[in-house]
């Protein structure tokens, strides 16, 4: 799949949270605000980065489904059973592939 030089977020995914986003039923990607996550997703002065597409890929395997996303920008949430999070909310599906080996 063709990016071109836009700043993309890479995120792998299981099938049903792919398929969900895919469909359009999931408009947000959530991810814990631990500092893996906040190393990715925030600038060193606290600010969020920002990224031009969001690269979904559907497991490990080099044959995986992938598709591209437009982002549409990050915030914390505190959710009460989950705790602090980053939302990443999503946009359209822009380009999709479905790739075997």
């Amino acid at each position: 799949m063709k990016m071109d030089k836009k700043n993309v977020l890479h995120l792998t995914l299981r099938k049903e949270p792919f398929d969900d986003i895919r469909s359009g039923e999931k408009t947000a990607e959530y991810r814990e605000y631990k500092s893996h996550w906040i190393k990715r997703l925030m600038n060193d002065d606290g600010s969020f980065k920002t990224y031009d597409l969001i690269f979904f890929k559907n497991g490990y395997q080099s044959a995986a489904p992938q598709m591209l996303v437009e982002f549409k920008g990050i915030k914390i949430i505190n959710d009460s059973d989950w705790g602090k999070m980053f939302e990443i909310k999503l946009g359209k599906v822009v380009g999709e592939e479905n790739i075997r080996g």
